[in-house]
């Protein structure tokens, strides 16, 4: 879905761009289009290999940092488990969890 909207958007960016450089250079309006059609077109299917290439990058990079992740939380489970010793009253003294 986001390949076909960059490379929709760089095609029509391609176009006007190429319609208003046209018009200013003075060409008749046939060469204008002719040549603005194909910028459109050229563009459109930079712009699909742009945002596949941007997906895949994306994709990647998240299931990277799922794996991560999910590898920290294996982790933390064990780190965290707390004893007796680590639990303690306002007056210092240990005292179970009750668990």
């Amino acid at each position: 879905m986001a390949s076909r909207v960059i490379g929709s958007s760089m095609g029509l960016l391609a176009f006007s761009t190429s319609v208003l450089a046209g018009l200013y250079a003075g060409n008749p309006p046939a060469l204008i289009l002719s040549r603005a059609l194909w910028a459109m077109v050229l563009f459109f299917f930079m712009g699909l290999v742009v945002g596949w290439v941007v997906q895949t990058v994306v994709r990647e990079h998240a299931r990277l940092k799922e794996a991560e992740m999910l590898q920290e939380g294996d982790n933390d489970e064990t780190a965290n488990m707390v004893t007796e010793d680590h639990i303690k009253s306002i007056d210092g003294q240990v005292r179970s969890m009750g668990t």
